[in-house]
Order: C-alpha cells, then sequence, then structure tokens
C-alpha cells in the first residue's frame, strides 16, 4: 500500500510541475508582449516622434503625455517599462515627478531617465537626487540615450525572468515539502 501511494504522489508531483511549466511559458511569453512601453513625458512632439522612430525598430512601444499628473497615473497604473522625463516642463517640472514617481509602488524600480536641454552639473545632481536613473543632455547625447535605452530595456527583462524564476522555485520549494510530508506521513502508517 505504501509503494502505490508513493506513486499516486509522484504522478501527481510530474502533473503539477507540467501544469506549472506550461504557466510559467505563458507568463513568459505575457511579458515578452509586454517588452518596450516607453513612456516619454515630453512638451515637445518633435523630440517624442524621433524618439519613437529610433526604438521602434527594436519593438519599442513609445507613447508620450505633455501632463506630469497624467505620467504619475500611468505609471501607477503599471504597464511602463521605462519613463523619459523631459525638464523643465510647464506645469510641474521633472524633477517633482521624478521625486513622485519614485513614491509609487510600480515607480520605485522603474528606469527614469531625466533629459534636459541644458548642460549643467547642478542639474544632473539634482535630477540624481530626486532618483532619477541616469540624466543627460537631450539633443547632443541621443545616439547615447538610444544606447542606454536599450541596455536599461535588456537590464529589465533579464530582472522580470529572475524574479519569475525565483517564483517558480519558490512553488517547487513549497510543492516538494508538501510531497515530503506526504510520503513520511505514509511511511509512518
Amino acid at each position: 500500500a505504501g509503494v502505490y501511494e508513493i506513486s499516486k504522489i509522484l504522478t501527481g508531483a510530474q502533473s503539477l510541475d507540467r501544469t506549472l511549466g506550461a504557466v510559467i511559458a505563458v507568463l513568459s511569453s505575457f511579458m515578452q508582449m509586454r517588452r518596450g512601453f516607453i513612456l516619454a513625458l515630453d512638451d515637445e512632439p518633435e523630440y517624442v516622434d524621433v524618439l519613437r522612430e529610433a526604438l521602434t525598430p527594436d519593438g519599442a512601444t513609445v507613447t508620450d503625455t505633455a501632463d506630469s499628473e497624467e505620467a504619475v497615473r500611468r505609471v501607477a497604473d503599471g504597464g511602463v517599462e521605462m519613463v523619459l522625463l523631459d525638464d523643465p516642463m510647464p506645469k510641474v517640472d521633472g524633477f517633482e515627478t521624478c521625486r513622485r514617481l519614485r513614491t509609487l509602488p510600480s515607480g520605485r524600480m522603474l528606469p527614469i531617465f531625466m533629459l534636459t536641454a541644458e548642460e549643467d552639473e547642478a542639474r544632473r545632481r539634482r535630477a540624481f537626487a530626486c532618483g532619477a536613473s541616469d540624466c543627460m543632455h537631450k539633443i547632443a547625447a541621443l545616439p547615447e540615450l538610444l544606447a542606454k535605452i536599450r541596455v536599461y530595456r535588456e537590464i529589465t527583462i533579464l530582472q522580470r525572468q529572475l524574479a519569475e524564476e525565483n517564483r517558480r522555485l519558490k512553488q517547487e520549494i513549497e510543492v516538494r515539502g508538501d510531497l515530503e510530508r506526504v510520503l513520511v506521513n505514509s511511511l509512518d502508517r
């Protein structure tokens, strides 16, 4: 009777493992589909068009707004992978917007690039103090900006994959613990 119960447990574990594998595959493909959702907060539509044109071949989707409050709402709603913040902006400047974004659960680890038309070291320090991941001149450093965006996008994908693998391993540990308890209980009988 004990061998039969162990066989049933192992069969159940293999079935559960296949099911978890399928769920992980679906989640991974969903994460890949979401790759590239970049929010550009800029009051110059022409500049956003340049970014969009440069990043679209990489599979990025660039959405934009000129309203800081809307940008904060979009990040709070989730799905934004990266923010490109212009400074200055008409109502709320990029520094304050960056501070607000960093207070959101979805904004804590979000790559935020502060883009400025002025090359000023004090401005750069202020951007980093507000929580910007990077700060650069929006025109002169465009090739560098595009290269950094590509790197940050790859890092984001790797972070998501690592988090997903950690979740999968935790589930596997729980399942194995449950199986071990059942196995020990069946052997005690």
